[in-house]
């Protein structure tokens, strides 16, 4: 299988273009055609066309018919699925890893300020507490 095959088999080739009103702005998005060639499009644009760009989407209406692959094949696209997949979740845990450390340094330094307040209160409203070093 030949690789513009492959890739005409996961993912689309799509034109996006960028709409500014006066108010507001909005995109449209258009499937390019097999008999055409993005980088004639690109090369091609003119100055109106400077908010447009291509974008390549996940082909994901379902229309890939899986029983005309061999036997490597579907063991390749596997094993490709699963580093995908693999990636992905390390992408995650670096995220919700990084959310979890400012969370936590938020909640100290919340946790901090009720201290002090609590210590304000106790000490009575002309007492002030002294700074630590």
């Amino acid at each position: 299988m030949q690789f513009v095959q492959y890739i005409q088999l996961f993912y689309r080739m799509y034109r996006r273009i960028i709409i500014i009103n006066l108010l507001i702005s909005w995109f449209v998005a258009r499937r390019l055609f097999n008999e055409e060639h993005p980088l004639k499009i690109l090369v091609d644009s003119t100055e109106e066309d400077r908010f447009s760009k291509l974008v390549l989407r996940d082909n994901t209406d379902g229309s890939i018919q899986w029983t005309g692959f061999s036997y490597p094949e579907l063991s390749n696209f596997v094993q490709m699925l699963g580093r995908e997949e693999e990636l992905h979740i390390k992408e995650l845990k670096g995220k919700f890893t990084t959310w979890k450390r400012i969370l936590m340094e938020v909640m100290r330094e919340k946790c901090l300020e009720e201290a002090e307040k609590s210590d304000r209160a106790l000490q009575g409203p002309n007492k002030s507490i002294p700074a630590a070093s």
